[in-house]
């Protein structure tokens, strides 16, 4: 055998390339003309043509889609929502000032210190 010398392995045609046999990229008319791919039989797509005939079939059977009602319901949920009264956040804000201004105590240990200095 030499490099480009075909032969057939498992039903597919291979071809001998220095790093062994690879698959031969066949059209599919070529793998019906090989004896032992395709049998050398003709192709016979009435089997295929019946299966699209019949879903072409069922796609034409497919109610059309009627959005109104969903147009409808999207139209009353903005009117809904352009109806909600605005937040007004000034009360929030005024009790944070209040907070955020009010004087934190501090913490003197002077007289803690005496009392228990003088327990001793």
């Amino acid at each position: 055998m030499q490099y480009g010398d075909t032969k057939i392995i498992n039903g597919q045609l291979m071809r001998l390339t220095p790093v062994g046999y690879m698959p031969v990229k066949q059209t599919g008319r070529d793998q019906m003309s090989i004896g032992g791919v395709g049998g050398g039989q003709t192709f016979d797509p009435s089997g295929l043509q019946a299966q699209i005939d019949a879903n072409k079939n069922l796609l034409s059977n497919i109610p059309s889609f009627d959005p109104s009602n969903l147009q409808s319901q999207i139209g009353g949920l903005e009117d809904r929502i352009s109806n909600l009264p605005s937040f007004d956040d000034t009360a929030l804000r005024d009790r944070l000032s209040a907070l955020e201004n009010k004087e934190i105590p501090t913490f003197d240990p002077s007289q803690l210190q005496a009392g228990i200095s003088g327990l001793s």
